[in-house]
């Protein structure tokens, strides 16, 4: 996924020296209640993992207040991929999501990647909103 994001948006995304997640960030997430981390194994070796956190929108006058599960990042291994191994683990996500009473699961998909974005709209995802950037130069 980092070389991906890389390749696409250059002066975004930068090769990390070392370890591109901190042992300290990796921590964090797994002591935090309110994170689900999955791995997928295959053979002993993972293969995918997915990233996501509980999160809700405020309650100000004009949103109505809603909880939901923020997918923060999903990889699965150029080996596996279409072997139903992303949406296993998306079903994962959706089963956490309900247990803790969300209403929605919510992610974000460059617009370069368009694997990813079929792969979202074959699970219902629908586009919410469109992030708009205008360089300053």
């Amino acid at each position: 996924m980092d070389e991906l994001h890389r390749r696409h948006l250059p002066d975004r995304f930068r090769r990390p020296r070392g370890h591109a997640r901190q042992l300290s960030y990796i921590r964090r997430l797994v002591s935090d209640p309110q994170t689900l981390l999955l791995v997928a194994e295959l053979d002993g070796e993972v293969v995918a993992i997915a990233n996501s956190g509980l999160g809700a929108t405020p309650d100000i006058p004009q949103k109505r207040p809603r909880r939901f599960v923020q997918v923060r990042g999903i990889v699965v291994d150029a080996r596996v991929r279409r072997q139903g191994v992303a949406t296993a683990l998306m079903e994962q996500v959706r089963a956490w999501a309900r247990r803790h009473r969300c209403r929605e699961i919510q992610l974000n998909v460059y617009q370069f990647n368009t694997a990813a974005r079929r792969f979202c709209a074959t699970l219902g995802f629908e586009p919410l909103n469109t992030r708009l950037v205008r360089p300053l130069r």
